[in-house]
């Protein structure tokens, strides 16, 4: 399982969440465009630079969300997170999140409580939409 997992790895996407944790910025990969391409460190924020910034434009998301969180905050901040996610986008009835209990990020969909805790969550959100 170790190599299906790191052959599906996208750096791309790590580097971009890296650049979220470095910068606090939300946008688009900062390598895209041929322009960015030998770009080894993230630039800062600046006016006009090109970058689709996701967070200045979470309002425009007014489909329901559902997350499964890890009641440690392993890897990702549930409290963060929520404030990004629900707090950033329009508000929908049917927005909904769960913490799954001693669980870690991973856990959540790949643990021993993701058949009893995590999917009939995500089943029982799913049929009342």
């Amino acid at each position: 399982t170790g190599r299906i997992a790191f052959s599906s790895f996208y750096l791309g996407g790590i580097a971009q969440y890296a650049d979220w944790g470095i910068n606090g910025e939300f946008r688009e990969h900062w390598q895209n465009g041929q322009e960015n391409a030998n770009l080894v460190v993230p630039p800062n924020r600046a006016p006009g630079d090109g970058y689709y910034y996701f967070n200045d434009y979470m309002s425009r998301m007014t489909v329901p969300a559902f997350s499964v969180f890890s009641a440690s905050s392993g890897l990702v901040d549930t409290a963060t997170m929520v404030d990004t996610i629900y707090n950033g986008k329009t508000y929908n009835s049917k927005d909904a999140w769960i913490e799954v209990p001693n669980s870690g990020h991973i856990d959540v969909v790949n643990g021993n409580q993701a058949p009893t805790v995590s999917f009939p969550a995500i089943a029982d959100w799913l049929d009342s939409l």
